[in-house]
């Protein structure tokens, strides 16, 4: 699988799960209206330290998956950067 986003190229081969990044601006869910009115999901500070375990694309754009205070997000790939 391959998640090609702005240049930022994401694949299996190349990161293996789980891999670490830092967001690089205050960080939303993907769906943040549910995600804050709904389920009251905190916003992901910027600088913060992060472990993706998985990644995918739909018709919405591309999207890593982490974890973050008891809660799980979908966060955008542009708002992080890849730890090495």
């Amino acid at each position: 699988m391959y998640l090609i986003h702005k240049g930022l190229n994401l694949d299996k081969t190349r990161y293996q799960f789980p891999f670490t990044v830092v967001t690089n601006q205050t960080v939303s869910d993907c769906n943040w209206k549910t995600a804050y009115l709904a389920k009251r999901k905190p916003k992901i500070p910027k600088d913060t330290v992060l472990s993706i375990t998985n990644m995918f694309q739909n018709f919405e754009g591309s999207w890593l998956v982490t974890e973050y205070e008891g809660f799980y997000y979908s966060i955008n790939p542009e708002y992080v950067d890849v730890k090495e």
